[in-house]
């Protein structure tokens, strides 16, 4: 029942039929800035969001095969060629040091590789996960395209996520 009291969540995520009752999971953060403790919630937010899609295939009867996450960002404080502290761009070798600027610099380059390398961890599913990077405009528009694996003929579906004015 603890899923049922997590606030963390994804802000989009969506279904797409293979056929057959198997469908693959396409789930999107949407960030203003992404820097490492940034980038620890947003992890967060995409797995609560995997659990509740996959409770909800439970109850639907289908099964999950294949999920990619997306996070959509204006600004990016973790990638290597933006980064504005050139000490955070060491990568720690050796055993942890225990000291808390240390621990600091550690935590940056962890969060800093699994950002840029594409792939996600996610213990709800065992196994690593595709992770997309979508740069959104200065307005804030991101423009996200998915097409199911399975069916290379099938056209190309695009989101575009923009800023509501409030």
């Amino acid at each position: 029942m603890q899923f049922l009291r997590e606030g963390a969540c994804a802000d989009f995520a969506l279904l797409l039929s293979r056929g057959d009752d198997v469908f693959e999971a396409h789930i999107v953060e949407l960030k203003k800035t992404v820097g490492d403790k940034d980038w620890a919630h947003v992890q967060k937010q995409l797995e609560w969001a995997i659990v509740r899609l996959m409770a909800i295939a439970g109850v639907l009867g289908i099964r999950i095969d294949g999920v990619t996450v997306y996070t959509a960002f204006c600004n990016d404080k973790l990638a290597r060629e933006r980064s504005p502290n050139l000490v955070n761009m060491k990568i720690p070798v050796g055993p942890p040091d225990t000291s808390a600027s240390d621990a600091s610099a550690r935590r940056w380059a962890e969060a800093r590789l699994s950002w840029e390398r594409g792939k996600l961890r996610m213990e709800v599913v065992g196994r690593d996960v595709e992770h997309r990077r979508i740069p959104a405009s200065e307005a804030g528009r991101a423009w996200v395209a998915c097409r199911s694996r399975s069916l290379p003929s099938e056209h190309e579906t695009n989101w575009i996520f923009e800023p509501v004015a409030k």
